[in-house]
């Protein structure tokens, strides 16, 4: 499983052939957050450009929960 500084990796909520999501907690407050990584070493620009539109469409999301 995937290790991150300052996270504690719970559940992997989800897996697919290019992404893996995870549901995490925030070390410094155990914050509930969810952490959806690139299962390659090496993503291609094409993927990355959709991890962060994604990332930046999920930023602008606004509600409780959010």
């Amino acid at each position: 499983m995937l290790t991150l500084q300052n996270y504690h990796l719970d559940v992997k909520c989800h897996e697919s052939s290019e992404t893996i999501v995870y549901q995490a907690r925030r070390a410094e407050d155990d914050q509930q957050v969810i952490i959806k990584t690139h299962r390659g070493d090496q993503p291609t620009p094409h993927q990355l450009t959709k991890l962060k539109r994604e990332f930046q469409q999920c930023r602008q999301a606004e509600g409780n929960g959010v």
